[in-house]
């Protein structure tokens, strides 16, 4: 282990790495993606690495959400989910689903969207 991390530090590996990952991990995403989907993606410009998926989260609401979006989630949760889109500014609109196939009740969802009957999201 000490070997390692010594041979990690004199590559240079002993600072933060890219926001969104070193090359040859995002490369191995890309190589691993298209083996088991078929689908090519660039590991440059379409794979992001991320901490975790609090952090993944956080990053796509506020790359996609504007202040006050409504945001439809679906019960169960964690705490973060919302704290994610209050944080963002997002409008949380919660659906709840229930056990044992985690289905939700499509009545409820338009209640919560605010939807009526034959009208399009």
């Amino acid at each position: 282990m000490r070997k390692a991390a010594q041979k990690a530090i004199d590559l240079g590996y002993n600072t933060y790495t890219r926001y969104d990952g070193i090359p040859e991990l995002r490369e191995a995403i890309a190589a691993k993606q298209e083996l088991f989907t078929g689908m090519r993606v660039d590991p440059e410009n379409e794979i992001v690495v991320s901490a975790g998926a609090t952090g993944a989260l956080y990053c796509a609401c506020l790359a996609l959400l504007n202040p006050a979006t409504r945001s439809l989630f679906l019960s169960p949760y964690y705490g973060y989910h919302i704290s994610t889109l209050i944080a963002t500014e997002a409008v949380p609109v919660h659906v709840r689903t229930c056990p044992p196939d985690w289905r939700f009740d499509m009545r409820a969802l338009d209640k919560a969207w605010g939807r009526r009957r034959g009208q399009l999201w």
